[in-house]
């Protein structure tokens, strides 16, 4: 398995683990659930987990896993970035609804915290299935 591969997967456990944190705090904090969240952080150690050994005579990168890597990290961009534009557009109308004329600056890192989540997941989803969808197709053609 590549370490992209193995990255992606600990980022999605480590993902689940966050939201299932706050699932599972919800009912007995209320909205400071969300700080569940912050569990997500130890995503930031499939780098460290998960490299490539520098004394490997093996090759490391090719072409189809810039291609792969580039993609998915292009996509988690666009989505993320809808996030942030519906993100702040809801917010906003539900607190015109209700007739504030000010946002709360406790909503802003909120919006930034779930959008870089949302950039995470969504590029190592596709990491995930994208080396998957090459692997299925060479498989098919020999």
């Amino acid at each position: 398995m590549h370490p992209e591969q193995k990255q992606s997967w600990f980022i999605v456990t480590v993902a689940a683990i966050a939201v299932l944190g706050i699932a599972a705090l919800a009912p007995f904090v209320g909205a400071r659930a969300w700080g569940a969240l912050g569990l997500f952080g130890l995503a930031g150690l499939a780098p460290l987990l998960f490299r490539s050994r520098a004394d490997s005579d093996d090759v490391v990168t090719d072409e189809r896993d810039e291609m792969i890597t580039r993609t998915a990290a292009t996509a988690g961009f666009a989505i993320s970035y809808v996030w942030f534009v519906l993100g702040a557009m809801v917010i906003w109308f539900l607190y015109r609804l209700r007739g504030h004329q000010a946002l709360s600056v406790d909503v802003l890192p909120f919006i930034v915290v779930v959008g870089a989540f949302v950039f995470f997941v969504t590029r190592a989803v596709l990491i995930l299935v994208l080396y998957g969808k090459h692997t299925a197709d060479a498989r098919d053609s020999d």
